[in-house]
């Protein structure tokens, strides 16, 4: 069944960086608010976070050369196209996903800091690290045991942690600390920073390029990804990237896309080049970027759309598309290659894509709102992590035990 693909609405966003936040303080929430035609969600406040006593002192660290560049000036937001005007590729019609798939349930919920903002699981599923973006300079990162979410530690430093990435071997974590524009590297063992690397402004999103030994960080007011040399702790080249930059996904030979959210577009990068090789249209605010286990597809979410959509990453083809909640932004995949679980912001809710069936269901999560941070187990049992931006939890959700025994 074809499904002709139409714009659902003028966008509207609200920017929202700007120049770097106090660390006594945390900065705004780092991501704007999309809304979409007559159903437009508003951004909700984000609350101030509580005073608390100044952070530890961080311990004897190698610390690269601050940024001697100026914040950027939040760019204008982009125009609204007109009806019918879509960004995606002209004349595709993507395949269209029928309602269904397993029904999720709620199995755990445990207390996280202020903000959750996102998850990160180890290699080896065992350990759930999750940034704190609401409270600075202490309790930026709670860490779990993924079997019992029972708390097993924390991370502290100066500033706001954004988004964490785990080494192949477990051994290191690399947390983005969005208000001072700095990685900060910690020791998974003791969970003490042990470098912090000068980066852009607003570094945000990471990803691991484990052969080339570099991390690759999207900077959100920079409009850069920054490439860093994992072994010397410091930037080796810089990408010059569209605006907003956030999402990034790496295929095996060292390509790299990256998502420019305010351009609408997916940028693409051979190993080494610091401009694009190419680039294809995608969707209204393409937030985050998966590919499948063996690379054939590229997912991406689409916060301004309500989209999932799917791509061959070879050629920027759109293939299929799947409607999500409102403003969906956190995704992941089953480590088969069967689900993609997306977080949706603005609806606090948690929809599941399954690709085996070619079906989708969006699902309600009590007592939650927003949605945002999202990560799937790895193992053979469909496990999916979530976190409430302002009701500070984490929550575990499975497919309910009448959809398992159907699966059997």
């Amino acid at each position: 069944m074809l499904l002709r693909r139409t714009l659902l609405g003028p966008l509207l966003l609200v920017a929202c960086a700007g120049p770097r936040a106090r660390e006594t303080r945390p900065p705004v929430s780092p991501e704007p608010a999309v809304a979409r035609g007559p159903r437009a969600v508003e951004a909700s406040p984000v609350p101030a976070a509580p005073a608390g006593p100044a952070a530890p002192a961080a311990p004897a660290v190698s610390v690269a050369p601050a940024s001697s560049q100026a914040p950027l000036a939040p760019p204008s937001p982009p125009p609204a196209p007109a009806l019918g005007t879509s960004p995606g590729p002209e004349g595709v019609e993507p395949l269209a996903m029928a309602p269904g798939g397993p029904p999720l349930e709620v199995a755990r919920r445990v207390r996280t800091g202020v903000q959750p903002k996102s998850i990160a699981l180890s290699p080896t599923g065992d350990r759930l690290y999750v940034c704190n973006f609401g409270l600075a300079g202490r309790r930026n990162v709670s860490v779990y045991d993924a079997q019992s979410l029972e708390p097993v530690g924390r991370i502290d430093f100066p500033g706001n942690a954004a988004e964490a990435a785990v080494s192949a071997d477990g051994a290191t974590v690399y947390v983005s600390n969005f208000g001072r524009g700095l990685i900060e590297v910690v020791d998974a063992a003791s969970l003490r920073v042990t470098h912090e690397i000068a980066v852009g402004h607003n570094p945000k999103f990471m990803v691991i390029d484990e052969e080339r030994r570099l991390l690759y960080v999207s900077n959100w007011s920079s409009r850069s990804v920054s490439a860093v040399d994992l072994a010397e702790h410091r930037v080796d080249h810089t990408l010059h990237t569209g605006r907003r930059p956030r999402g990034m996904a790496l295929l095996d030979d060292g390509t790299l896309m990256v998502g420019a959210m305010w351009d609408h577009r997916v940028q693409v990068y051979a190993p080494g080049h610091e401009r694009p090789d190419r680039e294809f249209p995608a969707c209204e605010n393409p937030r985050h970027l998966v590919l499948s286990p063996d690379q054939s597809r590229l997912y991406v979410s689409c916060s301004g759309d309500w989209l999932l959509r799917w791509f061959d990453p070879h050629t920027g083809e759109v293939l299929v598309e799947a409607p999500t909640g409102r403003n969906p932004r956190t995704i992941d995949i089953s480590a088969d290659g069967r689900f993609v679980a997306v977080a949706d912001f603005s609806g606090s809710t948690v929809s599941l894509v399954d690709l085996g069936s070619m079906h989708h269901r969006t699902h309600e999560v009590a007592r939650t709102k927003q949605i945002v941070g999202l990560a799937v187990a790895p193992g053979d049992a469909l496990r999916i992590f979530v976190t409430s931006w302002l009701t500070n939890e984490l929550i575990e959700l499975r497919p309910a035990p009448a959809a398992v025994a159907s699966r059997a």
